[in-house]
């Protein structure tokens, strides 16, 4: 007879099971022995009785095989193979109190490590959800997000705490979100770009924004824009950014974005990134968050406050999506950066100069 090897995990408690279950169903089919887990009458009737006993050992062995010790150590004293298979069930998958805290565990104990792949990281995490869901344990989104968010890595702290700061709701779609590179325009869109050591700079998400607009980034590790004819002052920089169809974009080079403000004041953005490939105009929280600047957001707008000074406003167009409340100041000229903009293009009023880096 052919065999044929099948490379087929060890079953332990960390294992779903019931694709576990499957693999060995098609491995004792492969043999073909898979009507051992039926038991002894499902077995065939040109088996005599010496055949039997001798393939539902087979069978058995295979099972043996494919258990770790700590599942084997519950199953051990079984001799046969239906015996063995109705034992595993039971085991992992009823919804006993001791399945369900294992899962939870697992819930709480899943962090993400420095450098790993956040992919992979909420794939993981998604389908130990789904495994609790099979045990009739269920969480609310918003509590999902809030763990997700909570299994980060430090590094990424200060993402951490401003997405929390901003949001009005927060779910694990979300979350799951900011992994998704490019999609149809009917679809939720999210740009993720990376410096050349890897590490995660721009989140944005849900996203249909127009050249003027500056958008209000969390994860956005500093101010960047594409727009060559908005900078005031130019200086070398270099090096680049990846985008979420996974494209390298050049920074070309650095240098000040005069904005007016909500309340007419004019400030400078500093050491803001020229990338001209970069689709949106985008300012760093985190970087701001940095310089000791606070996040407010109520009522679908976000301030930036320092003391009791309000620097900057931003008013949410979308579910994810705060973009700056002012104007772009190129030459004479005034770029709109958010159409609910309350500053009256008319009036005249005294200006006042800052910088942010």
């Amino acid at each position: 007879m052919l065999t044929m090897k099948i490379d087929l995990p060890l079953l332990d408690r960390n294992t779903r099971f019931p694709f576990w279950k499957i693999k060995m169903r098609d491995v004792l089919i492969q043999m073909g022995l898979h009507w051992c887990i039926e038991g002894r009458d499902a077995m065939p009737d040109a088996w005599n009785e010496e055949l039997k006993d001798y393939n539902d050992l087979r069978a058995l062995s295979q099972f043996r095989l494919h258990l770790s010790n700590d599942v084997l150590q519950d199953v051990c004293d079984d001799t046969t193979t239906a015996g063995m298979w109705a034992r595993l069930e039971n085991l992992l998958m009823t919804k006993s109190l001791p399945n369900k805290l294992h899962m939870k565990q697992r819930l709480y104990t899943h962090r993400l490590q420095e450098g790993g792949s956040i992919i992979e990281h909420i794939s993981t995490f998604k389908e130990i959800v789904e495994d609790l869901k099979s045990l009739d344990v269920s969480y609310d989104e918003e509590d999902l997000g809030l763990i997700l968010l909570c299994l980060l890595p430090p590094s990424f702290a200060n993402f951490m705490d401003t997405i929390i700061n901003i949001r009005d709701s927060l779910s694990l779609e979300e979350n799951k979100n900011k992994d998704k590179g490019n999609g149809s325009s009917s679809q939720s869109h999210a740009d993720v770009a990376e410096d050349d050591t890897g590490d995660l700079m721009v989140v944005t998400d849900d996203v249909k924004a127009s050249p003027p607009e500056w958008i209000l980034d969390s994860g956005c590790t500093y101010h960047m824009c594409p727009n060559r004819d908005w900078f005031s002052t130019y200086e070398p920089c270099s090096g680049s950014v990846r985008v979420g169809n996974g494209a390298l974009c050049k920074i070309v080079d650095q240098g000040n974005v005069r904005i007016k403000m909500y309340d007419g004041v004019i400030r400078t953005l500093g050491n803001v990134r020229h990338v001209p490939e970069l689709k949106r105009n985008l300012i760093s929280l985190s970087s701001l968050d940095i310089k000791g600047y606070k996040f407010i957001g109520e009522g679908g707008v976000i301030k930036v406050v320092r003391g009791n000074l309000v620097y900057l406003k931003g008013t949410r167009q979308s579910a994810h999506l705060y973009v700056l409340t002012g104007t772009t100041i190129m030459g004479d000229a005034q770029v709109a950066s958010s159409t609910l903009s309350s500053v009256d293009k008319n009036k005249v009023v005294a200006y006042e100069t800052r910088t942010y880096e």
